[in-house]
């Protein structure tokens, strides 16, 4: 009875992927694969068979939404990673809502990133959602994740800067402009690039001690004197060691001896 059962369904199977070849019509295409897939997907344990129907329908309408989610269930369960991270990027440009397109996005972004080791694939799917939203701090931090662990130091700089426009909160702008002028600083070699951001973290905050003290290992290195004779009273101020205080009184009046 479950051989004659099953024979029973492969040959209906069969009726519909019969006309499906000669049928023209997009809709009765989508139809008779659809009805195909399905029996050959739970009664006829033929995932190959539903997927290949599947992305028939894909090809005869590019908007077919249950045709998009069979498939993303298909590759689930055949662990097909690479198709599954395609299928929720079909799937995000198919969904209406932002909240829905971005979520698909991130499934998407976080396979080819954590799975498939695409990193490259992971930046640009990030980046869609930057599209969809363009302040999406959760996107933004992939990135400079991303960039980071490709040494990219351009396009970092790029996703910090995009970050520091978006936060509100003075203490986490400050601490991103701090990463931006490290990486000018120390892996681009562009000192006058670090010195105008470590200026921009004490806009935010006049007391920062790591910008002052970057500034003024910048202003020593070249040749600024009168800009780090600023920042040496500052620092001497600010200083809560006296012995660290007496330090930076002892350079500040080195540098008037070199002025007079």
């Amino acid at each position: 009875r479950i051989a004659a059962t099953a024979d029973a369904w492969q040959a209906l199977a069969e009726v519909y992927e019969s006309q499906a070849q000669n049928a023209e019509d997009p809709a009765v295409l989508t139809l008779l694969h659809t009805r195909a897939a399905e029996i050959r997907e739970q009664h006829l344990n033929d995932p190959l068979a539903a997927i290949a129907h599947h992305q028939r329908v894909l090809s005869v309408d590019a908007g077919n939404l249950e045709a998009a989610t069979a498939l993303e269930r298909l590759y689930q369960v055949s662990e097909r990673y690479d198709d599954l991270a395609k299928t929720y990027l079909t799937k995000a440009s198919l969904l209406p809502e932002p909240l829905e397109q971005k979520e698909y996005l991130f499934r998407a972004g976080a396979l080819y990133e954590e799975v498939l080791d695409q990193p490259e694939a992971a930046i640009d799917v990030y980046r869609r959602v930057l599209r969809v939203e363009s302040e999406d701090v959760g996107a933004l931090d992939k990135l400079i994740q991303l960039h980071l662990r490709l040494r990219q130091w351009e396009k970092l700089l790029e996703a910090y800067s995009s970050k520091a426009d978006v936060v509100a909160d003075p203490d986490e702008k400050k601490r991103l402009y701090l990463e931006i002028g490290t990486v000018y600083e120390r892996e681009l070699g562009q000192s006058d690039k670090a010195i105008e951001t470590y200026q921009r973290v004490l806009e935010l905050d006049p007391d920062d001690a790591t910008a002052l003290s970057r500034l003024d290992a910048l202003y020593l290195a070249t040749g600024q004197s009168d800009e780090l004779l600023s920042v040496l009273e500052r620092e001497a101020e600010l200083c809560g060691d006296a012995f660290q205080a007496i330090d930076f009184r002892y350079r500040i009046g080195e540098l008037y001896e070199q002025k007079l």
